[in-house]
């Protein structure tokens, strides 16, 4: 312990954890069940786990685990689990002379899991009765919540035709255009729509968008069927998401590359500390500038599956360019015809392996104008995969394709490795037993990045 203390990062560290200002990492949680007759206070939560995968998925998988006395279960939850609305808040332990009032409040759609949650017995009369029922133990409920702005998104089609348009200005105009055409009971469905600027931005002549194309997967469609956006992949994600200078909640509609950090977005600085040095962290995090400094400490290692991956899908590929078929990529000479290859081709290749097998294959298509799918494909190859637990998280303050930052100790010298997150999960957890819940919560989130080898330090030796 001595050691690390005296160490050259400890003077970071230090100061993330004896920093004067406070972001409530710790918190207490409640809910309220939304009714026609009102808002029903459940007895507590015990467990809520947000899972924001940036690379497969296009929303925050949310569950959340509490108890109810039993005559709200059968009266209010079981008899509407087809109509269910909730609202999460966190109310931050600060002092008592500040004003009491939650730092985060959230309403969604609550969806009822029927093979996780108790089948009640009896009569529909003796269901919807609560009396004496108070007194029976209360239940644990099991719901999935859903932003309440995705729930509309996910029933919203396009279609159409857009000539001269570049990618950055189709998503723009079909996606806005949209969103503005849906509101909530209390303000709009999407309060920005950021999009990261694409690699391929020519205009295309016509873009068609086929009828019945849902507005959620219109990115994918474009990337995978059109012209392609991105070199590193396509996401799309709709979160709310706490801005990093005003502390507002704000629900975006993100469009991005998940292998590539954006600029747009706060940097993610993450300080790996030595598994001594982890125990409980009240506080481990500070904000600077559009920056968050992070404590914590990187689980199992790098995982890399790129050298497998190189030997059976190969290094790149190789695709016929549809493109340049209509550019006369052939010239007339003495001595026949001749093609230009690097205008007939495209011939990508990610490395140069030592040992010569720098396999690339012929793609799926035998021509196609769109090389930025297969970009996408063989990114992967590129990096490795660490997991980093962050102690005393806020998850709130989590972004797709978020820059980070890892600082780890080697010897005493202290390596810098950039990366792109991928996941999130985070588990917040009741501190303490009983039914009256005083103490707080804890939030811990493991953070999946993806590392890329061009700025990894490994230290290898040459001979």
């Amino acid at each position: 312990m001595p050691q690390f203390r005296n160490s050259v990062m400890w003077k970071d560290v230090d100061k993330i954890l004896n920093s004067k200002y406070t972001y409530y990492p710790l918190g207490k949680w409640s809910l309220k069940i939304n009714t026609k007759c009102g808002d029903i206070d459940v007895l507590k939560i015990t467990n809520i786990d947000v899972v924001k995968d940036f690379v497969n998925n296009m929303t925050d998988n949310i569950i959340v685990s509490f108890h109810v006395d039993r005559g709200t279960y059968l009266a209010y939850i079981y008899p509407h689990l087809d109509n269910l609305e909730v609202t999460l808040y966190r109310y931050p332990i600060q002092d008592s002379k500040v004003p009491f009032k939650p730092d985060f409040k959230q309403k969604y759609k609550a969806i009822f899991l029927p093979n996780y949650n108790e089948k009640p017995l009896g009569t529909k009369d003796e269901m919807t009765s609560t009396l004496g029922l108070e007194l029976m133990d209360p239940p644990l409920v099991h719901l999935q919540l859903m932003n309440l702005n995705v729930e509309p998104l996910r029933l919203k089609y396009v279609s159409g035709s857009l000539a001269g348009y570049t990618n950055e200005m189709a998503l723009n105009t079909v996606i806005k255009d949209e969103v503005s055409k849906v509101t909530l009971p209390k303000g709009k469905v999407i309060d920005k729509v950021d999009i990261d600027k694409p690699d391929n931005n020519k205009p295309v002549q016509n873009l068609v968008i086929p009828s019945g194309t849902n507005l959620l997967d219109l990115p994918a469609h474009i990337h995978n069927q059109g012209m392609g956006i991105y070199n590193s992949g396509i996401g799309t994600f709709v979160s709310n998401t706490k801005d990093i200078k005003t502390g507002k909640i704000e629900s975006h509609f993100y469009v991005y590359p998940p292998y590539k950090a954006s600029p747009k977005r706060p940097e993610l600085h993450l300080f790996a500390l030595p598994d001594f040095e982890m125990g409980y962290l009240t506080h481990s995090f500070i904000l600077k500038g559009n920056t968050i400094h992070a404590l914590g400490h990187i689980l199992d290692g790098y995982k890399s599956t790129e050298q497998a991956n190189e030997l059976s899908n190969g290094v790149g590929f190789r695709l016929a360019n549809a493109d340049s078929f209509m550019d006369k990529p052939v010239t007339m000479t003495k001595k026949g015809p001749k093609g230009a290859s690097q205008k007939l081709n495209f011939k990508v290749a990610t490395k140069s392996r030592p040992d010569g097998f720098n396999l690339a294959n012929r793609t799926d298509e035998i021509a196609s104008s769109n090389p930025y799918k297969y970009y996408s494909k063989f990114i992967k190859q590129t990096g490795s995969h660490v997991t980093f637990k962050w102690q005393q998280s806020d998850h709130t303050r989590i972004e797709p394709n978020m820059k980070v930052i890892l600082h780890r100790l080697v010897g005493n010298s202290i390596v810098k490795e950039e990366g792109v997150l991928l996941h999130a999960a985070t588990a917040i957890q009741m501190q303490g037993k009983g039914l009256l819940q005083q103490s707080g919560y804890t939030e811990n989130t493991l953070l999946t990045v993806f590392i890329t080898e061009l700025s990894k330090g490994n230290g290898a030796k040459t001979c």
